[in-house]
């Protein structure tokens, strides 16, 4: 236990080529900045970064006196979802708390989502994000996401119901659903209907406790035909499992399928009038 009862944990991280220097370097100040600092700081190399990347990754390990960082390099890109797999077996804590490397966390999101965990026996937990373009001053939206273990089990029939960048959970819990796999850019919604599906007992904070990049790739990147397959594979499952009956099978996927072909901007539109609320 940490000196204020709340239990150890792990930060996990995947970042690739692609990434900016500063963002990962904001990104990784944001976690160890928390009111209750994490026990370990996992950081996934998904492939070789270049000169710039590797020299922040240096600068936090250089100066690591307490031991937190455990780096993992991958000697190829092998995708998110393989990534955080990768990661996760080098994760030594019970709970972990996951983190994008472009994003900004609140300096009490951990302390709030642990405070949660212990006091209901939860396994997997999100909450609020702002989505900001440039710096966090310029707020444009935040996503909600429900709160209750009923609001998210309904809620996920239709639509992801966890951030993704801010989520934690008990290690044991997601190797039992079979941790992360191979789903192109849905593989944390597809680990999280299998937990779901499992008894998890889930939560999420009802309040912004990240920020997360938002910018003109993000909706291009929620499009075309690789997402609308990963989106028919997801709902597939969701169907023959039976999480999902034959009726919102048919209408999630005309919905999906039509997301995913519209133009980005359009994407973008539909999205901040159906899934966002302005700031």
């Amino acid at each position: 236990m940490s000196g204020n009862g709340l239990p150890p944990y792990s930060v996990l991280m995947s970042v690739y080529s692609g990434e900016s220097a500063d963002n990962l370097r904001c990104a990784v100040s944001s976690m160890l900045n928390q009111t209750v600092r994490p026990d370990q700081f996992v950081v996934v190399c998904d492939g070789p970064l270049g000169d710039d990347l590797d020299a922040v990754l240096s600068d936090f390990v250089n100066t690591d006196a307490e031991g937190l960082f455990d780096v993992v390099r991958l000697p190829k890109n092998v995708g998110l979802g393989r990534a955080l797999s990768a990661g996760l077996d080098a994760c030594r804590n019970k709970y972990v708390a996951r983190m994008d490397s472009d994003d900004i966390a609140f300096l009490n999101r951990c302390e709030l989502q642990l405070d949660a965990v212990v006091a209901h026996k939860l396994q997997l937990i999100s909450g609020y994000v702002l989505e900001f373009a440039g710096d966090t001053s310029n707020v444009v939206s935040m996503r909600k996401v429900p709160a209750t273990q009923e609001e998210i089990v309904e809620f996920s029939k239709r639509r992801n119901p966890f951030n993704h960048p801010c989520v934690m959970f008990e290690k044991a819990a997601v190797l039992k659903a079979g941790g992360y796999q191979d789903l192109y850019r849905l593989e944390d919604y597809y680990l999280w209907v299998r937990m779901l599906a499992d008894g998890c007992r889930v939560a999420n904070v009802a309040q912004p406790i990240l920020y997360m990049r938002s910018d003109e790739g993000m909706y291009g990147r929620r499009g075309g035909i690789a997402y609308g397959v990963s989106q028919m594979k997801l709902l597939n499952y969701m169907r023959s499992t039976g999480y999902i009956g034959i009726r919102g099978f048919l209408l999630m996927s005309a919905v999906r399928f039509v997301l995913s072909i519209v133009p980005a901007s359009l994407r973008r539109t539909i999205y901040s009038k159906v899934a966002r609320e302005k700031s």
